[in-house]
């Protein structure tokens, strides 16, 4: 009888409804099964299908150099380069590891171990490494002993000083507001804590992003919690060639990394080069670069390891240097800024360039909104050089231009 029953039951309409639905829910729970297997196989993915396309790319790519922007576009920028016969530089501003990033990468540690392995081997090959700060230097010189320096200076930007920034968290003249900028990723709290404990005409201003939908509303809460929501303004990044004069009517710059982070440790982030030549005095946690540029021109304060989570330290400092060191230090900033913009660096750069008619750069993000890839390819076209960009991008296509050609690969 049962026989029958299934007999009829094949047969009948039904039949392809069910199992349709049976072959869905048996990929499904495959895929559950070997998702742990898989984590981070799609970025994986990705990454390799950006270096099929730039290798696909070899023959409009044609170049005596190619530079590689950071460690991801390394499994694209090294095979061009080998397939081309040219020389290969690669342009590390991290770590190069997944596993030391301020957000942990989310992949199967046999994923990292794997990735890592091959960036390694990467800069092992690779004829020239430029890296952003000293201390990331010598972490580069144990794996590739050819590496130079080139922090992120900017190019100069004459700006005029203004109160936009006052204006728009409705402050007066006799206030005194603090500014941190960029992606925040931890320690806010602490600076959120000592605004509590400071006078009440000391206002924080954030420019830039909370990253992490949790930590940014353990931020929302704390503020909300210490009563101090009409002290702390939130406002979007704002544009580069604006950043100067919008940051300008701020009165102390902050730099509040985690340095137990290795990435942060060895970092030299954009961050205080826009503080400095917003004139900004700087207080930062002790990050060896940045505590150099601050101690030895005199432009601020450096809280230690041991002192960086207590609010009071970071109150006393701030007071410090509001009531008693601001003229100081900025009058010392507005001496030293124009040591540290990009201009200084452009001879050094360009004895790597010798005999050079055309380079290409490779980027696993937009090169074309990248401020260190432009400052370099500005450079390099100010010496009449030609430069490829190819970079992953789903924003609208570029205009090539006589100096720049631009290749566009649109991400899956």
């Amino acid at each position: 009888m049962f026989n029958f029953i299934k007999k009829l039951f094949y047969k009948s309409y039904f039949y392809p409804f069910f199992a349709n639905r049976i072959k869905v829910s048996n990929r499904i729970n495959r895929l559950k099964k070997f998702a742990d297997v898989f984590a981070g196989a799609p970025s994986i993915n990705r990454q390799l299908y950006f270096a099929r396309k730039v290798y696909e790319l070899k023959n409009q790519l044609k170049s005596e150099i190619v530079i590689g922007h950071a460690v991801q576009s390394l499994f694209a920028s090294i095979p061009l380069s080998k397939a081309i016969n040219a020389k290969h530089i690669a342009d590390v501003i991290e770590i190069p590891s997944f596993k030391d990033r301020a957000f942990p990468t989310p992949w199967h540690q046999t994923t990292l171990e794997l990735t890592d392995s091959a960036i390694k081997q990467y800069l092992r090959d690779t004829n020239h490494i430029f890296t952003v700060s000293e201390s990331l230097k010598r972490v580069l010189k144990d794996i590739n002993n050819n590496v130079n320096v080139f922090p992120n200076y900017p190019l100069e930007i004459k700006f005029n000083e203004n109160n936009k920034i006052r204006s728009n968290c409705n402050i007066s003249d006799n206030d005194i507001l603090l500014v941190s900028i960029s992606t925040i990723t931890e320690n806010l709290e602490v600076i959120i804590n000592s605004l509590k404990i400071l006078p009440e005409n000391f206002h924080l201003a954030i420019v830039g992003n909370i990253k992490g939908p949790e930590y940014k509303s353990f931020i929302n809460d704390l503020i909300k919690k210490l009563n101090i929501e009409k002290r702390v303004h939130f406002f979007n990044p704002v544009r580069y060639d604006e950043l100067f004069s919008y940051l300008s009517g701020a009165d102390i710059g902050l730099i509040h990394l985690n340095n137990q982070i290795k990435n942060h440790k060895v970092s030299l982030p954009n961050r205080i080069f826009d503080l400095m030549h917003s004139n900004l005095p700087i207080i930062s946690v002790d990050i060896d670069d940045i505590s150099k540029i601050i101690k030895d021109n005199e432009i601020g304060f450096v809280i230690s390891d041991k002192e960086k989570k207590m609010p009071e330290i970071w109150e006393k400092n701030i007071k410090n240097l509001a009531f008693y060191k601001k003229e100081k230090f900025k009058y010392n900033l507005k001496k030293i800024n124009k040591n540290f913009l990009f201009d200084v660096l452009s001879d050094k750069f360009m004895t790597t360039f010798e005999n050079c008619k055309t380079v290409t750069f490779v980027g696993f993000t937009d090169l074309a909104i990248n401020n260190r890839t432009m400052r370099f390819v500005k450079l390099l076209n100010s010496k009449n050089i030609l430069v490829n960009l190819v970079f992953c991008s789903s924003r609208k296509k570029h205009k090539d231009t006589k100096l720049i050609k631009y290749f566009q690969i649109f991400p899956i």
